[in-house]
């Protein structure tokens, strides 16, 4: 019985880690990720007029972001880093019950 007990506690490592990956890679590859929500945040703020620094691309009203501000928001992400060193740091702070900010409103997890 206690082998038994055993077994399946060391079982839960691997399908922990399992769960995290999963989770790492349903939050950093969707589409609507949070470089591109500030990157809209910013192209809709340029067009009502609230500045942002876009540039008018003509034609429709749409504005682009020049490539130093999308890298800008991208480093401020991690979205500079390459995936494996993005999970390492991610896995390091999730191990240390630090959730990092919230995409959305900036706080706190």
């Amino acid at each position: 019985m206690t082998a038994y007990i055993a077994r399946r506690i060391l079982l839960m490592i691997p399908t922990l880690l399992g769960i995290l990956f999963v989770s790492f890679v349903v939050v950093q590859f969707a589409p609507g990720g949070p470089v591109e929500r500030q990157i809209m945040r910013y192209q809709m703020a340029a067009m009502s007029g609230g500045g942002g620094g876009g540039v008018s691309m003509g034609g429709r009203g749409s504005t682009a972001l020049p490539e130093e501000q999308i890298e800008e928001i991208r480093r401020y992400y991690g979205f500079d880093k390459p995936v494996h060193v993005r999970y390492g740091l991610w896995l390091w702070n999730v191990l240390h019950l630090d959730l990092g900010r919230s995409y959305i409103y900036q706080d706190p997890v």
